[in-house]
């Protein structure tokens, strides 16, 4: 008889705090609610490669070391691990991912993101594995998905105008939502929340983290409409 394998989640960090990295508590939040549903992680980041984007946050610590700070186990090389089979991606919110990992500062919609996530992103989505993004990094999703995507992602930033008219820019279809709400798109297998971005209080953005875990758990059923909201 086969061993089944566990199915582990891979949460990518930017650094941290979300001021300069990726936020803390949509981390905490979602490996509290990964754990609960027993759900293994790997908490991955990465050294920047040499192109196509240039980082705007240049000083030490490197994102790597910085992300180690965000939790107590270790914080693998996405260099290291990128062939590793996992359940799923999250990519959680935090100025850290667009800062450090692609050229949003100088080039705006044009950006690209760093040529290591961006492999890891299209790569997920290939192997129709579900994919979560909070706040900014819907961003990051959106764009590593363009030429990609056979439908139009359907996201949600919450009601965040700015940030959904340059997700509208980058060819996804923006839903708006309430605090702690998400949503999911079937088609693409995407689960998509505004997090931290737009909430602050911790109840609400544990309820949030809530309903991404919950909404790759039912991505992987594959069921439902072609995009669906959940909330408690």
């Amino acid at each position: 008889m086969t061993e089944k394998h566990p199915e582990w989640t891979a949460i990518f960090l930017a650094g941290c705090g979300y001021e300069k990295g990726t936020d803390i508590w949509e981390v905490a939040f979602l490996s509290y609610h990964l754990e609960k549903c027993r759900r293994p992680i790997t908490n991955i980041s990465a050294n920047l490669s040499d192109g196509p984007a240039g980082r705007e946050l240049d000083s030490p610590p490197s994102p790597l070391e910085s992300s180690k700070l965000l939790c107590r186990g270790k914080v693998l090389p996405l260099q290291e691990v990128e062939d590793q089979s996992f359940w799923s991606l999250i990519l959680p919110g935090g100025r850290g991912g667009l800062a450090h990992f692609s050229d949003f500062r100088t080039r705006s919609e044009h950006f690209k993101v760093d040529l290591t996530l961006r492999g890891l992103v299209r790569k997920m989505y290939r192997r129709k594995r579900p994919i979560a993004a909070c706040g900014l990094g819907v961003a990051i999703l959106i764009n590593c998905l363009k030429k990609l995507a056979v439908e139009p992602p359907t996201v949600t930033v919450g009601a965040d105008a700015q940030l959904s008219h340059l997700l509208e820019k980058l060819g996804a279809q923006v839903i708006p939502t309430t605090s702690g709400e998400v949503l999911i798109d079937h088609e693409n297998l995407l689960v998509t929340t505004a997090g931290a971005l737009v909430e602050k209080r911790l109840v609400k953005l544990s309820e949030g983290m809530e309903n991404i875990v919950r909404g790759l758990v039912e991505l992987s059923k594959l069921s439902g409409e072609p995009y669906e909201r959940v909330a408690d």
